[in-house]
């Protein structure tokens, strides 16, 4: 039999935890798991081998301070090995954990499907992209050749795609003959979520949204 080392409770020989507390017993094994998300960015857990790893505990009148770690364990851990963890009372181990790498942002590319250039691909980057035609002032996405001669209905700044993270809208920049998406109209200044599939008609050119994983 063993005593609590935050209590002082006798802990019966075999039981993992102290029944009025919860600390672990001495000589117990530690195994911590730690989820995190690539937005919560790096993290640092401790590990104390008087207290359960899952959910706080509350800490008895006249209980011990935690000491000074006495070991440092850096990346790669999933998770920690036993072994490894110090389990004598009062010791402490510090565990670094750094959270799984974000997703690759999606790759977005506008494909001509009806127009002189049919299958030609205009990436669409982070941010703002102007789609129209070059002229005195430059454009992201230049349409100058997909329509055909005497059938150029695109405005020099005809519209705008914005790509933020994984969402792209679409928006009509006040275009003499308007922006389609699927068939219907944009309203001029009004933007719109799209979609992998989605078609934008500018003048005659029509290009399809092509979404592939990074």
């Amino acid at each position: 039999m063993s005593s609590c080392p935050t209590c002082q409770m006798a802990i019966p020989e075999g039981a993992p935890t102290c029944s009025r507390c919860g600390a672990y017993a001495p000589g117990s094994p530690l195994i911590l798991t730690v989820a995190l998300t690539p937005e919560s960015g790096p993290g640092v857990a401790r590990l104390d081998s008087r207290y359960p790893a899952i959910g706080p505990v509350p800490t008895p009148p006249n209980a011990p301070r935690t000491p000074t770690p006495d070991r440092f364990l850096t990346p790669p851990l999933s998770p920690p090995d036993p072994a490894s963890v110090p389990t004598s009372p009062g010791s402490v181990a510090m565990i670094v954990i750094t959270p799984p790498p974000a997703a690759p942002a999606p790759v977005v590319k506008l494909r001509v499907i009806r127009g002189m250039r049919v299958n030609v691909e205009y990436p669409v980057y982070p941010g703002r992209n102007v789609v129209g035609r070059f002229a005195e002032k430059p454009v992201d996405i230049d349409l100058t050749g997909i329509e055909p001669d005497g059938q150029v209905w695109s405005s020099r700044r005809h519209a705008a795609l914005t790509l933020d993270k994984a969402m792209l809208v679409v928006e009509d920049l006040n275009s003499l003959n308007g922006t389609w998406v699927n068939g219907t109209r944009l309203r001029a200044g009004a933007a719109l979520a799209l979609k992998a599939g989605d078609v934008i008609q500018i003048g005659v050119a029509q290009l399809r949204v092509d979404i592939e994983n990074g």
